[in-house]
């Protein structure tokens, strides 16, 4: 009789154990349905990975060390790992570099308006861009011998120096150069590392040397020709 006794009770507290189970696993889904009902129909982007709604993500909100504020978004994640999608950001200017570029362009092309600002422009950065010549826009203009209102003693190069931002065609090579150094510049001399002007030429209807085959005639912008190809 004890020993059946036994047996009841023993039956009896599986059957509330697996009551128990039953009911606490219906009472987890239950809140996981509601949890997922009152989640945005768009997974969440949080510390750059998309999180099906109800889950925590995995690797933390911080999951490169880079601190709890850091805008983790999926686009930074892709441009981290070199993947399409997020926009890079636009270089820093470098103030000294933008002030060369700005004087050179209004010294070489104030009365050319934006389109012959652009090409002189272009020249100086296909320059920068060339092993042929210094890798910074004040070593490129300031190389001797190459953009002659900086020789010595030249009054174009010394208005320069001069000019200010209450001169609009001085505001004009800023927004150039802006562009320029920020990558945003379209080339509009084929790739020119040359440029003269005919009409400064003497004597009137001479040619410079270096503009003769194989070098090639890529742009006229304004009163400049472009030369691509000099030796």
């Amino acid at each position: 009789m004890a020993d059946n006794l036994e047996d009841a009770v023993l039956i009896g507290g599986i059957f509330t154990a697996m009551w128990a189970f039953i009911r606490g696993r219906r009472k987890v889904a239950e809140a996981a349905q509601a949890t997922a009902a009152a989640a945005p129909a768009t997974p969440p982007v949080v510390g750059g990975f998309e999180v099906a709604p109800g889950f925590e993500n995995p690797f933390g909100t911080d999951p490169f060390g880079l601190g709890q504020s850091a805008p983790y978004t999926s686009d930074f994640v892709n441009s981290f790992f070199g993947i399409g999608g997020g926009q890079a950001a636009a270089p820093a200017v470098d103030p000294v570099e933008k002030d060369w570029l700005a004087r050179t362009l209004w010294g070489e092309a104030r009365g050319e308006g934006k389109a012959g600002q652009r090409a002189v422009a272009a020249v100086i950065m296909n320059r920068v861009a060339s092993r042929r010549y210094p890798g910074t826009v004040q070593g490129v203009v300031r190389a001797p011998y190459q953009f002659s209102m900086w020789n010595a003693g030249e009054p174009n190069g010394t208005a320069a120096r001069a000019v200010t931002e209450a001169d609009a065609q001085f505001r004009s090579c800023l927004d150039v150069a802006e562009e320029a150094l920020t990558g945003h510049l379209a080339d509009p001399t084929g790739g020119a590392l040359h440029y003269y002007s005919p009409t400064a030429m003497v004597p009137p209807g001479s040619v410079p040397s270096w503009a003769k085959p194989p070098a090639k005639l890529s742009a006229i912008v304004g009163r400049h020709h472009f030369w691509i190809g000099v030796a």
